[in-house]
């Protein structure tokens, strides 16, 4: 599911719920990610829990997509988030 309009983006109820266990070269990569993405790695520690492997990566999408429209984040940490977001989809 992508955001319908910039700045549109799915209710928390449209993320596939469920639960996504890592093994723990998955777990070192969400780390890195949510590292970058928050001010610390507790804002996210709950969406692994929360969400099934589908919906856990649109939620990381979304919020890139959110740092990325408020400034949040420099050039090399987009690139950094995208690539890290990525490898971790290719890995579940």
């Amino acid at each position: 599911m992508r955001p319908k309009y910039i700045g549109s983006y799915p209710s928390e109820s449209e993320y596939s719920s469920g639960h996504t266990p890592f093994n723990k070269e998955q777990e070192n990569l969400f780390i890195q990610l949510t590292r970058i993405l928050g001010y610390s790695h507790e804002e996210y520690n709950d969406f692994p829990i929360r969400y099934a492997p589908d919906g856990l990566i649109l939620a990381l999408r979304n919020q890139l997509t959110a740092k990325i429209q408020n400034g949040m984040l420099n050039k090399n940490e987009v690139e950094t988030v995208g690539n890290l977001i990525d490898l971790l989809e290719n890995k579940l």
